[in-house]
């Protein structure tokens, strides 16, 4: 039965409010369940963004910076936090719980008015690192990020169909960001064009995506040789397949660090050892969406994760967690040394090489027969304490590093021995 009757006078607004009340008592509650550990998280890094860098100066390097620099900053804080978010958006938003309500007569603008306040309130996070630009202007600025931060929520939740629409609200960021830095009548103009597509795409993309389920069938190219090899194809075939959102989380999450060293770096804020101790806590910030990919894969999996049937050693499958991982944590890393040069290359590389393992560790423990969510929390504190480690002046900084690394990867295979006991 329909929700509102055509004839009644008024009756857009009608169903626009019953749709939106709906929709906030279905789905509430399984949003505050699924998204607000994401969003803990999100909050606990950019605080500690806040508190362990110095501010004034960030300022300074983000205002003097160039647009392309900013836009870089605008695109990274907005699709990092989605890409990390979102995921978890899917079964609420998108799922079953919604569809007798998309079979109702409603259109795309009740719709909007329905997800809209949902989704703003979510992506409220993102507005903090706006407060580094000039006041006033930072509000508005914020505004301008949290509006296609909402529609990137949307899309990632949506999975694989949502990637290329992303890909261009996450680059209309960018653009916004340097339109809004031309003053104030272009902060202005972008700040409207912003909610204006948020109002106009948030119903219809959601419709789209809804009616449009399922993940990518996709293939690698050429055979495993090697029981490693097997278990890394395994691994990424089932993340790029059935959770293109948790691969995509790894690879773009930390580029919100390296873009903000960049602004460090073009400004000369900061003298050379504050702007290393300052890359250490943003290579450790980006380090999560690691952790949350393997998480992922351990759902993925369940007790496959470690295949007892496979002709596979714990070592062998220690060791294609180890490659994952560290291949979706190069990039950055790469980066950050091209930034900084090849004298940082030995501290960040033991560093990288602390945080992937602690990333393996703390999934390996959410792996066996029954899959439990990975410990955020215990990663956060082993992130905390490796950069504490990195710190240490000379050669002591990479070698405790490396020691705290391989007591991560010694823990981990005894942990891979006991699963397989458990099993037997």
């Amino acid at each position: 039965m329909p929700l509102a009757d055509h004839r009644l006078p008024g009756q857009g607004l009608r169903r626009c409010l019953l749709a939106a009340r709906l929709v906030g008592r279905l789905v509430g509650p399984g949003l505050a369940r699924r998204v607000a550990p994401g969003v803990v998280v999100a909050l606990v890094l950019l605080t500690w963004l806040w508190v362990a860098l110095p501010i004034a100066a960030l300022r300074r390097a983000v205002s003097e910076a160039g647009p392309w620099a900013q836009a870089g900053v605008g695109l990274s804080v907005v699709l990092g936090f989605a890409v990390v978010v979102g995921p978890r958006l899917g079964g609420v938003l998108l799922g079953p719980r919604l569809a007798w309500l998309r079979r109702q007569p409603l259109g795309g603008w009740a719709w909007s008015t329905a997800l809209a306040p949902w989704l703003v309130v979510l992506a409220l996070p993102v507005a903090l690192p706006a407060l580094l630009w000039p006041w006033p202007g930072s509000v508005l600025l914020a505004g301008c990020w949290v509006a296609p931060c909402s529609l990137l929520l949307l899309l990632v939740s949506g999975g694989a169909r949502g990637v290329l629409p992303g890909v261009l609200v996450a680059l209309g960021t960018g653009l916004l960001t340097m339109v809004a830095g031309t003053g104030t009548l272009g902060l202005v103009g972008a700040l409207a064009l912003a909610w204006l597509g948020l109002v106009v795409g948030a119903g219809p993309l959601s419709l789209w995506l809804a009616a449009r389920p399922g993940g990518l069938s996709l293939d690698l190219p050429g055979r495993a040789r090697t029981p490693l090899g097997a278990l890394l194809r395994r691994d990424l075939l089932a993340l790029l397949r059935r959770a293109p959102g948790g691969l995509l989380a790894a690879l773009t999450a930390p580029m919100l660090p390296v873009t903000l060293l960049w602004a460090f770096h073009s400004a000369g804020q900061l003298p050379q050892p504050g702007l290393w101790m300052a890359s250490r806590v943003l290579l450790a910030l980006g380090a999560p969406a690691l952790l949350l990919a393997l998480g992922r894969l351990v759902d993925l999996l369940g007790p496959a994760f470690d295949p007892r049937h496979w002709p596979v050693s714990p070592g062998q499958r220690l060791a294609s967690l180890l490659l994952l991982t560290a291949g979706l944590h190069l990039p950055a890393l790469f980066t950050m040394v091209l930034i900084l040069g090849a004298a940082a290359a030995p501290g960040f590389a033991s560093l990288s090489v602390s945080l992937v393992s602690g990333a393996v560790l703390v999934a390996s423990w959410a792996g066996g027969r029954r899959a439990r969510p990975v410990n955020v929390g215990s990663f956060l504190a082993w992130a905390a304490m490796m950069v504490a480690l990195a710190s240490l002046p000379g050669l002591a900084g990479p070698l405790a590093s490396l020691l705290a690394a391989l007591s991560a990867i010694a823990l981990t295979h005894r942990r891979l021995i006991v699963l397989r006991r458990r099993k037997t």
